[in-house]
């Protein structure tokens, strides 16, 4: 029993935001540098990015910042 526990303590994350790295999702509405909307998770979120991103474009995540989660262009 615990050489399981000790194994699982090992495993990559599987939840949480450090989950949510690099994550390929598809954006909601436009999102710029201040409002945008993506679905991960079963979950909305707010999103910001530093290029502006149109609807249904792929983004990739790359920060997360309290309930906002900031996005590239996924090219």
């Amino acid at each position: 029993v615990v050489g399981a526990g000790l194994r699982a303590q090992r495993l990559p994350v599987r939840t949480g935001k450090e989950a949510m790295l690099g994550k390929i999702i598809t954006a909601l509405e436009r999102i710029d540098s201040q409002h945008g909307k993506v679905f991960i998770e079963g979950e909305l979120w707010n999103a910001v990015s530093d290029a502006p991103i149109e609807k249904g474009q792929p983004v990739e995540i790359v920060a997360v910042t309290g309930l906002t989660l900031k996005v590239k262009p996924k090219a």
